[in-house]
């Protein structure tokens, strides 16, 4: 089984944070107070430590359970780089979910991985427009 993991952009802030936590209401939506969601930021254990942000600011992307060459993590809305195994061309993809699958560009995760010798991320969708 894959670890369950997220990660959010604070457009505010212009900042990328792991979240460890993240609550949802009955009706599936973001525990809320006003237009605030809570989430709590990183891997504290204290309520002290919960930061409110906006629901409006921010971005929350989930965890493929893949990692690259250099063992980073790779989410959605991250760019990935692979090399293709037979012309050994480099094409690059945005990280999306569709249909309950993980898309790298028109290839579902296992595709990609199949047909890419080295695959490595050169960025995200926010960080790096």
């Amino acid at each position: 089984m894959r670890e369950i993991k997220f990660r959010a952009w604070i457009e505010k802030d212009k900042k990328m944070v792991d979240l460890s936590s993240l609550e949802f209401d009955r009706c599936g939506f973001p525990e809320a107070e006003g237009d605030q969601i809570l989430f709590e930021v990183g891997y504290r254990k204290r309520k002290s430590d919960w930061v409110y942000k906006t629901a409006r600011n921010i971005v929350v992307m989930q965890y493929t359970g893949l990692k690259d060459r250099y063992n980073t993590e790779i989410y959605e809305g991250d760019y990935v780089i692979g090399i293709n195994r037979i012309t050994e061309a480099e094409i690059e993809h945005e990280v999306t979910f569709l249909n309950g699958c993980f898309m790298f560009g028109n290839w579902n995760a296992h595709e990609y991985f199949n047909k890419h010798a080295e695959i490595f991320i050169s960025g995200n969708k926010f960080e790096n427009k």
